[in-house]
């Protein structure tokens, strides 16, 4: 099975199935730690029957004997750490240091554990006992299941490889052997992913019996005051011991609550890694008598030159000369081609020489009997005619897989040749790297593997003999400190790799330092998207580069920063290495982007937030710069003392939640904002001076300090401090009252020193926004650096704002001009006067001077006073960061001065006075509009952090130890400082504010009109839908029934309305409109026909003409008879109503009768035939009628 770079392209940014992955790849990295692991269990399991066996058998005078030696005694109580710390268990960076702290504290105490021992034997018995029940024997039942599958894969895999050519064997045959081993193949998986995730339980589980053997040793209260021998722990360890037990019981939660997805995440891969290596259904696909050398190498380029994977090496038994074929890990990256595999005892993972594509020539081998070879020439460089020429010969599983090998091959010696021959990537592609540390180098002595494993003076180390290690003693590292901590894959070389990372620079190639770390399926810096723009051929073989740290770099944290290196190097561009230095770590339980929670770490560089999380086999690596970092605050539950999360505020990303077992939280939010706050500034503190600070913060709360004690946060060093309480202040603050002209008192829920950044900060805008006068945020604002007053030596800064009011309006001779006259600004001074950090701030404002007509020239002070809110005066126990709220006061003072000699005048006339109270009202509104501009600013802070988000937002209070040239003569210059309005100005702002003020009652009334619409609207929007609908419905119910009630009512009024005014219709004034032709058609029609009268109008037409409208009026009157007696006609009817209905009905009924009976009857008898015709007409026309 093979792999390619392309198929490893997912980052670590996201939680990645890495073990799974090498299992699925059956990779050297994945043989050799489960390898390892077993291991350990086979040691653990000796040491219990070993010590089992003891506590039984030992007679009593054994116990002196246990007592002369303390050492064996203590190594019995719990298990040794040799094994504990070499990925036994899961909590690697504490369990192991766990025992050996109760182990060091323990040995005084050993005559007192002896006699325990011997007492209750059974206590520790029972404890074995889980340890075997629990642990041992369910990894011992998923490892024989996996040994079982291991060893029928390795046979079926080998027996596959070794077909021959000259056997006569069909394709067929062939076919059905490949789907067989992929079968095999898929149980071999699966048996390999439930092994590493009984591996992932157990070591949990292995933690949890741990701890308890650890509290076994712990008598109670009761137990110590009556026992004979008690055994006292320091305060300091049990309360270590405490966080260890929550630690591991937290562990244990989250295996529960991750479970799911973790199985997820393991059947995708799973799924992924059966589609990968399913065999072709094609005969084509086995039948070699067809192959074309040419046509193995692919006309198409693959999307990246580098493959690995596993290929059979042909090679011969030094001592016997016999041919054997042995699996190697081969793969090709950046030009180079060389191989990892599993060392003799399988238990970690060593490699060969590195050779450049240039030095290797290859082709397919058809002469070889078996399927599938080709052949590597490697080219001897080094002179000596003793080295020949290398030929190595690979074999593949399959044909596409042959095709695969040759054609990336092909394509990276195509690329190497385009490069310039002096370059020194060329070089390196025409060079033979030998293994750095010979402790990785391939120990294995055949034939091929001796060629391909050089070990050159110049470029192999022994990285013991560097370190001063004895090999002879396990886990002895020499001058470095044991790195205990859980690695993505652990082997026996895992902890010598990472302690390699202090001596050589990992460029991101594969090689044994990596593999024994990470694996073979990717490094980090595989993962990491800053590479890729690196170039194919970047010299990336690890390289001689031992550490150097800066001189002031900290001891103590030099191994915890060799960890994070061995982690994060993929993160981290080589050039910044030295940068990049690592301040603290904490273990915590970690929430990304999804509410599951996993163990993680958390490293804190001057620059970046790192979290690792490696859990279960599966591996998440972050890194969020400082630059995204909004803040950090504390998430207490309130119900249990240093019990809460810390969230870190991140930009456009969900935010990340940690929870700490180890260290106070609130500690840790101090520690990330100190660092965060550090980042933030322009002059950031020396590497030491950080650490330092942060100490002074982790030893402030282990001494139960107030998270507000002084210090933790650093603030203006030039400032002067005012050393007055709370108290004092605030009766300062109160006695400005007194001395100033107006007053206005702000409240906001936010920290007072977040609030002095806002305004005061380098790149606050606040001012430039509220000035009265100002034009907002113009690009000719400026705001100088705060500097030191020679002669006051307090802080002060210069603001410039640009006018709003238009140049016409004001006179050219004292003006501030820029050299482009295209605009007019006035400068305002601000001084720092005093200041207790996010206690107490004051400035002091003064603007140039204003000159209008009629009038003095004037100028306005302004007092700004920042104070703590009075509720946290006393509220010195609550656990938070820093006060909650703040007042700001401001104080304005309208300032007449004489217009020659620019001093202050006593007394004011009465326009003066107008004039000041003009100025005051306008002074009034800045300060709402301040207030509003600040509050929008507040809000873009959230509710954590703000101190910080201050900072961003409005900028540091930076201070330079000298004035600007251009502010230098401020204070000598301020006379000149001054803005003349002309005559005009009255007249235009007069006029100015009649229209404002009709225009704001025009706009007030239609905003008023609108809001009551909308306020309606709103209300009745308000109602519930569901109450609206069943009100609706009840409503058009009510109508439908009231219909179906009335119906029968109204008819039958109806009805007895039309009888009486039928009945009553001789006082009914009955009108008719008809046209003179219809009355002479009426005439006609209606009258008999008189041939002599018509004869007598013919004869004379006059006669006609003057008898007319009498024959007109004769008419109508004969046509109102007529309607009348039609009327009447039908009223009667009417009122016969259904007697004379069913009369008719009998009638015809009889006559329908005769019809039938008596046909001649009603045939000869014509009167009775229009009798019946007669009652049948009557009755249609009574219905009709109805």
């Amino acid at each position: 099975m093979t792999i390619d770079v392309n198929s490893r392209n997912n980052k670590f940014t996201k939680l990645t199935a890495l073990a799974f992955e090498e299992a699925a790849l059956d990779s050297p990295s994945f043989r050799t730690s489960v390898n390892h692991f077993h291991m350990q269990v086979l040691g653990l399991e000796n040491w219990i029957q070993e010590n089992t066996n003891l506590s039984k058998n030992k007679p009593l005078s054994g116990l002196a004997e246990l007592n002369r030696n303390d050492d064996s005694m203590i190594n019995r109580l719990l298990p040794p750490i040799s094994y504990l710390n070499n990925g036994l268990v899961e909590n690697q960076a504490y369990t192991p240091a766990m025992v050996n702290e109760f182990q060091m504290a323990l040995k005084t105490f050993a005559s007192s554990i002896s006699s325990l021992m011997y007492g209750n034997p059974e206590a520790y018995l029972s404890t074995y006992l889980d340890i075997l029940v629990k642990v041992v024997k369910p990894y011992k039942e998923v490892r024989e299941n996996f040994d079982y599958y291991q060893g029928r894969y390795d046979v079926l895999n080998k027996n596959y490889h070794e077909l021959k050519i000259s056997t006569s064997i069909s394709t067929e045959s062939i076919r059905d052997k490949a789907m067989e081993l992929y079968d095999i193949r898929k149980l071999y998986r699966d048996a390999s992913f439930d092994l590493l995730w009984s591996t992932g339980t157990i070591q949990l589980k292995l933690d949890e019996l741990i701890s308890k053997m650890i509290a076994s040793t712990i008598p109670s209260a009761a137990q110590n005051h009556n026992a004979k021998y008690s055994i006292n722990i320091s305060d300091e360890l049990e309360l270590e011991f405490t966080r260890y037990r929550k630690w591991t019981q937290a562990l244990s939660n989250c295996l529960d609550s991750s479970s799911e997805h973790l199985r997820n995440l393991r059947s995708k891969a799973s799924i992924y890694s059966e589609e990968f290596s399913k065999p072709s259904k094609s005969l084509k696909s086995y039948d070699i008598t067809n192959i074309n050398s040419a046509a193995l190498i692919s006309s198409t380029k693959p999307n990246e030159i580098r493959k690995s994977g596993w290929l059979y090496m042909k090679t011969k038994v030094r001592a016997s000369g016999r041919t054997i074929w042995l699996k190697r890990w081969c793969f090709l990256e950046k030009g180079m081609f060389g191989m990892l595999m599993a060392s003799t005892s399988k238990t970690f993972v060593e490699e060969s020489d590195k050779f450049g594509i240039l030095l290797i020539s290859f082709n397919y081998n058809p002469q070889e009997d078996r399927r599938y070879c080709f052949d590597l020439k490697i080219i001897n460089r080094s002179g000596t005619a003793e080295l020949e020429d290398i030929v190595l010969t690979f074999q593949a599983e399959t044909l596409e897989e042959l095709s695969s090998w040759l054609t990336v091959l092909n394509y990276s010696k195509k690329q190497a040749y385009e490069l310039d021959d002096s370059s020194s990537e060329y070089a390196t592609l025409f060079s033979r790297v030998s293994p750095l540390f010979i402790e990785f180098a391939c120990s294995s002595i055949t034939e091929i593997d001796f060629q391909t494993t050089s070990v050159n003076e110049n470029q192999t180390h022994s990285l013991l003999h560097i370190i001063q290690a004895n090999p002879n003693i396990a886990n002895d590292f020499g001058v470095f400190k044991n790195p205990t901590f859980g690695f993505p894959i652990m082997t026996q070389t895992t902890k010598l790799a990472v302690i390699s990372n202090a001596f050589a620079v990992d460029k991101g190639m594969s090689c044994a330092v990596s593999a024994n770390i990470w694996g073979v399926a990717g490094t980090p810096r595989s993962f990491n998207k800053i590479f890729n723009d690196e170039s194919d051929f970047t010299d990336s073989s690890p390289a001689w580069n031992p550490i150097s740290y800066q001189s002031h770099y900290p001891e103590k944290l030099k191994p915890d920063d060799l960890l994070f290196r061995s982690i994060f190097s993929g993160f981290i561009p080589n050039e910044s290495l030295d940068k990049e230095l690592l301040l603290f770590k904490e273990h915590c339980i970690c929430s990304l982007s999804t509410p599951t929670e996993y163990p993680s770490t958390i490293f804190i560089t001057p620059n970046t937030l790192y979290i690792y999380t490696n859990f279960m086999g599966f591996v998440c690596l972050n890194g969020y710069s400082f630059k995204s970092i909004l803040g950090a605050s504390v998430i207490s539950n309130g119900l249990e003392k240093n019990k809460g999360k810390v969230e870190i505020d991140l930009l456009h990303k969900p935010n990340v939640v940690v929870e700490v077992f180890f260290c106070d939280p609130y500690c840790l939010c101090e520690k990330i904002l100190a660092t965060l706050e550090n980042s933030l500034q322009s002059n950031k503190l020396r590497i030491d001076q950080l650490v330092a600070k942060l100490d002074n913060v982790e030893n402030t709360f282990s001494k139960k300090e107030s998270l507000n004690s002084k210090g933790l946060i650093p603030e203006m060093s030039l400032v002067r401090s005012l050393n007055l309480n709370k108290m004092n202040m605030r009766q300062r603050q109160r006695k400005f009252q007194l001395e100033h002209d107006s007053i206005f008192r702000m409240d906001f829920r936010i920290p007072c020193r977040a609030l002095a950044h806002l305004m005061f900060g380098d790149t606050s805008t606040v001012f430039h926004e509220c000035t009265f006068l100002s034009r907002s945020k113009s690009e000719h604002d400026a705001v100088s650096a705060w500097f030191v007053n020679p002669e006051t030596k307090e802080l002060v800064r210069k603001m410039r704002f640009r006018l709003k009011l238009a140049r016409a309006y004001i006179s050219d001779n004292k003006l501030h001009q820029s050299t482009n006259n295209e605009f007019s600004f006035m400068d305002v001074s601000q001084t720092l006067t005093k200041a207790t950090e996010n206690l107490y701030y004051e400035v002091d404002q003064k603007t140039g001077f204003f000159s209008l007509p009629l009038t003095k020239p004037f100028c306005i002070e302004t007092k700004y006073v920042i104070i703590d809110n009075p509720k946290n005066d006393y509220n010195t126990n609550a656990k938070k960061t820093p006060a909650s709220s703040c007042s700001l006061y401001t104080y304005y003072n309208v300032i007449f001065v004489q217009a020659n000699s620019m001093k202050k005048v006593a007394s004011l006339n009465f326009i003066d006075k107008f004039i000041k109270a003009t100025i005051l009202s306008i002074l009034r509104s800045e300060s709402r509009i301040l207030k509003h501009v600040l509050s929008k600013n507040i809000g873009k802070l959230g509710n954590s952090s703000k101190i910080v988000k201050a900072i961003r937002i409005g900028g540091q209070i930076g201070v330079v130890t000298q004035a600007p040239p251009e502010d230098s003569d401020y204070t000598a210059t301020a006379a000149s400082n001054q803005v003349v309005y002309t005559k005009m100005l009255i007249f235009k702002l007069a006029i100015k504010w009649a229209f404002v003020f009709w225009s704001k009652i025009c706009i007030n009334g239609i905003r008023f009109f609108f809001g009551m619409v909308y306020g309606l609207m709103t209300n009745l929007m308000m109602l519930n839908r569901l109450v609206l609908g069943l009100l609706m419905f009840s409503i058009l119910t009510n109508i439908y029934l009231s219909q179906r009630a009335t119906f029968e009512f109204w008819a039958y009024k109806k009805a007895e309305k039309y009888a009486d005014s039928i009945i009553n219709l001789k006082t009914i004034d009955m009108e008719r409109s008809i046209s003179l032709d219809n009355l002479a058609i009426l005439t006609n029609e209606l009258t008999s026909k008189n041939e002599a009268i018509e004869h007598f109008f013919a004869d004379d037409p006059s006669y006609k003409n003057t008898y007319q409208e009498l024959r007109n009026d004769m008419a109508l009157r004969r046509n109102e008879i007529l309607i009348e007696l039609s009327l009447l006609n039908n009223v009667e009817k009417e009122l016969i109503g259904t007697d004379f209905k069913n009369f008719l009905l009998k009638e015809i009924e009889r006559c329908s009768t005769v019809r039938s009976t008596y046909k001649d009857v009603m045939e000869n008898n014509t009167k009775l035939r229009n009798y019946c015709n007669t009652c049948e007409k009557e009755l249609g026309s009574f219905n009709s009628l109805l």
